[in-house]
C-alpha cells in the first residue's frame, strides 16, 4: 500500500494530500480508510505542497479613465431638473420612493 500512496503523490506533482490520495486508491478498488493513508504519507514523510492562489487579480489600466455617465446631484439632494413639465431653474428633491418633489424655495 505504501508503494501506491508513493505512486500517487509522485503522479500529482505532489500537491494532493491524504484525502485526495484516498479518493485516487478508492478508484483503484483500494479498501482504506483516510486516516491509514494519513499515517501512511506521514511515515513516508509526504508533504502535500500548497496551491498558491493568486491575490489581487484587479489591476488599473494603463488608459485614463473614459466619462462618468452617471450625473450625481450635488450636496444636498437638490438637483435641476430637466425633465419635461418643470420649468427651466425648478428645483427638485428625490423622496424615498424617488419620485420628483416640488420644492418651494
Amino acid at each position: 500500500m505504501a508503494a501506491a500512496v508513493q505512486e500517487e503523490f509522485t503522479g500529482s506533482g505532489g500537491t494532493y494530500g491524504s484525502p485526495k490520495v484516498w479518493i485516487r486508491l478508492i478508484r483503484q478498488g483500494w479498501r482504506v480508510s483516510v486516516d491509514t493513508i494519513a499515517t501512511v504519507m506521514a511515515e513516508l514523510g509526504l508533504v502535500a505542497r500548497r496551491v498558491c492562489h493568486r491575490r489581487g487579480l484587479t489591476r488599473p489600466g494603463k488608459r485614463p479613465a473614459g466619462p462618468d455617465f452617471v450625473r450625481v446631484p450635488p450636496p444636498g439632494g437638490l438637483a435641476v431638473s430637466s425633465s419635461p413639465g418643470y420649468s427651466a431653474g425648478t428645483e427638485r428633491r428625490l423622496n424615498r420612493r424617488h419620485s420628483p418633489v416640488r420644492l418651494s424655495l
